[in-house]
């Protein structure tokens, strides 16, 4: 009986054991960070509507630095749309506390994300998923505006490059944006590289409404051959009401050092 207990013990231990690895998985490019306490609010098992923000907050201790790291907080599930807050601040070397929000733009299930940390070359170097559980429902008074800001346009878009262009990697490309909306809400616009490799691109800190120019950047963190550059404007339901792409030849090459 006493080995029966013991074999029962092990078993409960093993399943404790495999059910933390599960819940949160990390990969490590370099520095040594170790987050934990997470927070999230509301609280997990909540259910929400769509466009209603989560906000995770954790500690962090970040050993062996060299340099503040970006974070941002992201739906692991490519199948749904969401929104995610930028790094409004950065992880500094230490110990620390990071809070980030993110939100589904339509029904569907969170029950993933993943913690993204990027150096200032924004090369991902470390990465934390966690499990997590929330259930969206729509949210019926967003999908009453989802159609504003239809018609709205972007009139042209630039870079100051020729055609073909060889820049160092990390160097930031500015691409000038001529716009024409007409919203109740006003419109977020960006400037996105139509890349799959490392990239990051400018966040929208401001709607804008009426005409203008607006200057959006974007960086692409490795060697790379980039031929377009998409141009999107959304409006506050987060539906796309405008789409387009720009042409550009640039090659993103490394300094030999």
């Amino acid at each position: 009986m006493e080995l029966l207990g013991l074999a029962i013990l092990l078993c409960v231990v093993a399943v404790v054991f495999i059910s933390r690895r599960k819940s949160a998985k990390k990969h490590s490019l370099g520095p040594q960070i170790e987050l934990s306490n997470f927070r999230f609010d509301p609280p997990l098992g909540t259910h929400l509507q769509s466009h209603q923000p989560i906000t995770v907050t954790f500690n962090y201790h970040y050993s062996n630095a060299e340099e503040p790291l970006y974070v941002w907080a992201k739906v692991d599930d490519q199948d749904v749309r969401f929104t995610y807050q930028g790094s409004v601040d950065t992880m500094a070397p230490g110990v620390g506390e990071i809070s980030r929000y993110f939100y589904l733009k339509q029904a569907g299930k969170v029950e993933g994300i993943n913690i993204e940390v990027k150096n200032q070359d924004f090369k991902v170097v470390f990465l934390e998923s966690r499990e997590v559980d929330y259930e969206i429902s729509t949210n019926h008074e967003m999908e009453t505006i989802a159609n504003d800001g239809v018609g709205s346009k972007i009139v042209s878009a630039s870079t100051n490059l020729e055609a073909p262009s060889v820049l160092e990697v990390g160097t930031t490309v500015y691409v000038d944006i001529e716009y024409d909306i007409d919203s109740d809400e006003g419109l977020n616009i960006w400037a996105i590289p139509d890349t799959e490799c490392q990239m990051t691109y400018e966040g929208s800190v401001e709607k804008q409404n009426g005409k203008g120019i607006i200057t959006k950047g974007f960086m692409v963190s490795e060697v790379c051959e980039l031929k377009s550059v998409r141009l999107l404007m959304e409006n506050t339901a987060g539906e796309t009401v405008f789409d387009s792409t720009l042409e550009v030849d640039i090659q993103f090459k490394s300094t030999p050092q």
